[in-house]
């Protein structure tokens, strides 16, 4: 299997972010929150302090994976839960420099092991366009995968997905 080679687009990508610099924690939550949402997912972060470094650690919603007792669905008698996270590999990391008072990107991984396919992304737009609500789109998801474990994403993916 041949190896991913990364795009040009993708490069620059990668500079523009592990080149920004920011004044406080909150430019860089607002930075990322509007990152995550401009390429159609939603993430959340951590904060992370030790004796010496502070840094901010930014997941994908869809990062860790689910608990084992949620996951044996035969045994449920109630409608199961959608398998909402995935293990995505996606992370950045912030650190604060102190002796500048500013925080910068340590770390930068752009990898999703989820997407919306572009089928999807048409049907949702043609049922946004026929007047569905957000709900109403992942109700059709859910009957047309076969129940909202097999959708592949959750209705706040729907939300934060920009048309």
């Amino acid at each position: 299997m041949p190896a991913h080679t990364q795009t040009l687009e993708e490069l620059e990508e990668y500079e523009y972010i592990v080149e920004r610099t920011f004044h406080s924690e909150d430019e860089g939550y607002e930075f990322f929150n509007a990152f995550a949402r401009n390429k159609g997912f939603s993430g959340r972060g951590r904060l992370h302090t030790q004796q010496t470094k502070m840094s901010r650690q930014y997941v994908c919603s869809k990062e860790g994976a689910g608990q084992p007792k949620f996951l044996n669905r035969e045994t449920m008698k109630r409608r199961p839960r959608p398998v909402t996270r995935f293990d995505c590999p996606f992370e950045v990391v912030m650190r604060h420099k102190p002796e500048m008072n500013i925080w910068y990107v340590h770390k930068y991984l752009y990898t999703h092991n989820h997407n919306f396919r572009a089928s999807e992304k048409r049907n949702i737009l043609a049922y946004q366009t026929a007047g569905l609500r957000k709900y109403q789109i992942m109700d059709v998801m859910e009957k047309q995968y076969g129940g909202p474990h097999n959708v592949g994403y959750v209705i706040k993916d729907l939300y934060n997905f920009h048309f």
